[in-house]
């Protein structure tokens, strides 16, 4: 893959807050392919006026060609108020329960919008589906498996009395309290995975299959392979062609 270059200059992005490690997985593979990228988090999604005009402030006096925001909420805010070109990455949440007027405007005034799954085409209907990226480390480790399907079960949440029953397996129902970086770990300890969502599948279910995990829908069905979209490498193909042509106008 080519770097970005526009005029014999080296383009540079900046991704902008992050959701479920997504911008953190993008980031990390433009550089490693060449393509200069900061990632800046922001504290969370939905900062202060004062502090997303701080952000936006600092962002016009850093040298960045485009932002890439991540939700639809207060990093799209600083792109909107920034004087740099930005791309919005809508994640799901944001957008699931309707547009606000600074959401529209927001939308309006980007060069690019992106949507996380291909079912949020329906609310965002002029967006790209950017499928979720799965980084490298999520492989099979060749690790013994425990024949279990394991259940990452939410802060107050319990384990349904009828998942077992199911699913006709034995089910290890932990709290998601584990670092981003041992996940792959978790992940090549259990034969099975189960999901949390009817559709589409989750970021950790994908990131199951690419460590050797079946994983268990809550329709019953069982998938065994990552879709190969969902690679980063493939991911991030498709995004450099989009930063391409935003740069280009």
């Amino acid at each position: 893959m080519r770097n970005l270059m526009l005029s014999g200059v080296t383009t540079r992005i900046v991704m902008l807050h992050d959701c479920a490690y997504v911008a953190y997985e993008l980031a990390k593979e433009l550089n490693r392919v060449g393509h200069e990228t900061e990632l800046m988090r922001m504290a969370n999604a939905f900062t202060s006026k004062l502090s997303f005009l701080k952000t936006a402030r600092m962002l016009n006096n850093l040298d960045c060609d485009l932002i890439h925001v991540h939700y639809l909420r207060s990093a799209a805010y600083v792109g909107y108020v920034s004087n740099k070109p930005y791309v919005v990455h809508c994640h799901g949440s944001d957008v699931r329960n309707g547009l606000s007027f600074w959401q529209k405007r927001a939308l309006k005034k980007a060069e690019h919008v992106f949507v996380a799954t291909e079912d949020l085409l329906e609310k965002v209907p002029d967006a790209t589906w950017l499928p979720t990226p799965v980084g490298p480390q999520f492989h099979n480790l060749g690790l013994h498996r425990t024949r279990k399907a394991l259940y990452l079960k939410r802060d107050d949440e319990s384990l349904p009395d009828e998942l077992e029953q199911n699913f006709d397996v034995s089910v290890a129902c932990l709290a998601r309290k584990f670092r981003y970086e041992d996940m792959p770990t978790l992940l090549n300890s259990y034969e099975f995975f189960i999901d949390d969502h009817y559709a589409p599948l989750s970021k950790v279910s994908l990131e199951a299959l690419a460590c050797g995990c079946k994983v268990i829908r809550q329709t019953g069905e069982v998938v065994e392979k990552l879709p190969e979209d969902h690679r980063v490498e493939n991911v991030v193909k498709r995004l450099v062609k989009v930063y391409e042509e935003v740069l280009s106008k």
